[in-house]
């Protein structure tokens, strides 16, 4: 939970500095604009309001920490495709303005733990997913063009970065310190079988030969 929390923290933080910039400086994404490349890197990193960022933050919180709790080997690799898939899709298809928000990575991660959950027929991380999805309210709709100022762009691009992920990574194993400590014994009991195994036959198919020097007598 400490990569989550510190995620949130980092957020918190500029979202502080972020009062202090110009209030016609974009810290997001400009679609199509050349200038506002930067924006790939930094949109998920900044709000336009309070109200904004309190709704991101607690499903952005619990999501991460699923995520690294049941792919702790993925979970920074997962982020940044994430992040830069959903930032590229914004730049290319985005309606005119100023995109910024964590909400690309919290669809991204959403659909990417419901999608691998399917594939991988694991129930307890697909209702993980869907249990935020629920809570976070309306998730499904906004990946769908809608008018106002909410990028919908971003939704669905952070939904189409987990799907592809998921599709992608569908031979990932899912880790956590239970399943981990399972499959290492796993392991450990068919590697012990299997030297047993191969004793066996070793000592089965050796011939020992004995050979008898009488005592010469006295």
């Amino acid at each position: 939970m400490y990569v989550a929390s510190m995620f949130v923290a980092i957020i918190g933080v500029l979202f502080i500095f972020q009062q202090f910039f110009s209030s016609g400086f974009c810290p997001g994404i400009r679609p199509g604009s050349v200038d506002g490349l930067y924006g790939l890197v930094t949109y998920p990193l900044f709000h336009g309001s309070v109200s904004h960022l309190f709704s991101n933050l607690p499903p952005l919180f619990f999501l991460l920490a699923g995520l690294f709790y049941y792919f702790p080997r993925k979970f920074f690799p997962a982020v940044l495709s994430i992040w830069l898939l959903s930032a590229a899709f914004i730049w290319i298809v985005g309606h005119k303005g100023c995109h910024l928000g964590a909400s690309g990575i919290i669809y991204g991660v959403a659909f990417f733990m419901a999608a691998i959950g399917i594939i991988k027929k694991q129930r307890n991380l697909g209702a993980f997913a869907l249990i935020i999805v629920f809570l976070y309210g309306g998730m499904i709709w906004g990946v769908l063009p809608q008018e106002g100022n909410i990028s919908w762009e971003g939704h669905a691009g952070g939904a189409l970065s987990g799907i592809l992920l998921a599709i992608l990574w569908s031979k990932t194993p899912v880790y956590t310190e239970q399943f981990e400590t399972k499959e290492q014994d796993e392991e450990e009991q068919e590697e012990m079988d299997q030297g047993d195994e191969n004793m066996h036959l070793s000592q089965k198919g050796t011939t020992i030969h004995y050979h008898f020097t009488k005592k010469d007598e006295a």
